[in-house]
């Protein structure tokens, strides 16, 4: 059996049903580590996806709306080994 894209647009609505779940969304971003937040979680996401690229922390300074300068670790993803 041939699985054409018209079959693909005729599923997909039940594709959906299925896939976009509460449960399937929420879980998504606690695994991502986007929420809640975890830096940790993150960062193994962004190595597991960027294989061959380095990642390096390397201080940014961020101007909070109060005018006082702060220096925080951000990753940055550097080419490379």
């Amino acid at each position: 059996m041939e699985y054409t894209i018209s079959s693909f647009f005729r599923d997909l609505s039940s594709i959906r049903e299925q896939t976009f779940q509460p449960y399937t969304i929420k879980n998504s971003f606690l695994q991502s580590g986007m929420f809640p937040v975890s830096y940790k979680k993150a960062l193994k996401k962004i190595r597991y996806y960027n294989k061959g690229k380095h990642i390096a922390e390397q201080p940014e300074t961020v101007q909070p709306s109060g005018g006082a300068s702060e220096t925080h670790n951000v990753p940055s993803i550097e080419e490379g080994s």
